[in-house]
C-alpha cells in the first residue's frame, strides 16, 4: 500500500495531467455505473456505451480543464488567507463550476448523437438545478480544501466527491435524454396522425 501511494505521488509530480485525467476518467465511469445500478437499477441491462461516454468526458474534458484551472487558481496571491479562501471558492463555484456543468450536459447530448436544439433544451431543464446543487455541495467542500489541503492534493478533494456527484449528473442527464426521446417519438406520432387525417380528408 505504501509503495502504491509513493508511486502515485511520484506520478503526480512527473505526469500530473495524465494522472489527474486518468483519475477523472475512473471517477466519471464509476459515477455512471452507480447511477445505472443504484439509481436506475438496470442490472444486466447496463449501458456500457453510456459509461464509456462518461469516462471519455472525464479523461478528455474535465480532467485536463480542472487540472489547468486549479493550477491557475493556486497561483493567485492575496493579501490575507481569509481573502484567498473566499476568492478561490467564489471563482471555483461561480465561474468554473457553471461553465463545466454546461459543458457536461452539452457534450453528453452531442455524444448521444442529438442536435444543438436538444442540447439547448437539456440545458434549460437540467442545468439550473445542477448548478444550485453543485454550490450546496462544493462550496463547503472547496472551502475546506483551500483551507486545509496541500496544493498537490486539491484536485483529489473534488474527485473523492465525484462518484456521488457524477452519479447525480449521469442520472439527471439520462432522465432528460429519455424525456427528449419520448417527446420526439410523440411528436413523430402526432405528425403521422395529422398526415393520415389530411390524406383521408383529401
Amino acid at each position: 500500500m505504501a509503495s502504491l501511494l509513493a508511486a502515485f505521488n511520484q506520478a503526480l509530480v512527473t505526469r500530473p495531467m495524465l494522472t489527474r485525467s486518468a483519475t477523472s476518467m475512473s471517477m466519471f465511469a464509476l459515477g455512471d455505473i452507480m447511477a445505472q445500478q443504484l439509481v436506475e437499477t438496470k442490472g444486466l441491462q447496463h449501458d456500457l456505451v453510456r459509461t464509456g461516454r462518461g469516462a471519455l468526458y472525464g479523461a478528455t474534458i474535465f480532467g485536463p480543464t480542472y487540472t489547468t484551472w486549479l493550477k491557475w487558481l493556486n497561483s493567485l496571491k492575496f493579501s490575507s488567507r481569509f481573502r484567498e479562501i473566499i476568492c478561490k471558492v467564489f471563482l471555483d463555484q461561480f465561474v468554473y463550476a457553471p461553465t463545466i456543468i454546461a459543458t457536461y450536459f452539452t457534450t453528453m447530448t452531442f455524444m448521444e448523437g442529438k442536435t444543438a436544439a436538444d442540447a439547448k433544451e437539456r440545458l434549460r431543464t437540467a442545468y439550473p438545478p445542477a448548478v444550485v446543487r453543485s454550490c450546496s455541495i462544493f462550496v463547503p467542500a472547496q472551502a475546506l480544501s483551500f483551507s486545509l489541503v496541500p496544493v498537490q492534493y486539491r484536485f483529489f478533494v473534488v474527485t473523492t466527491i465525484s462518484p456521488f456527484w457524477n452519479t447525480y449528473l449521469s442520472a439527471v442527464n439520462a432522465r432528460n435524454s429519455r424525456l427528449q426521446e419520448a417527446q420526439r417519438i410523440a411528436h413523430g406520432d402526432d405528425v403521422g396522425q395529422r398526415h393520415g387525417s389530411d390524406s383521408r380528408s383529401a
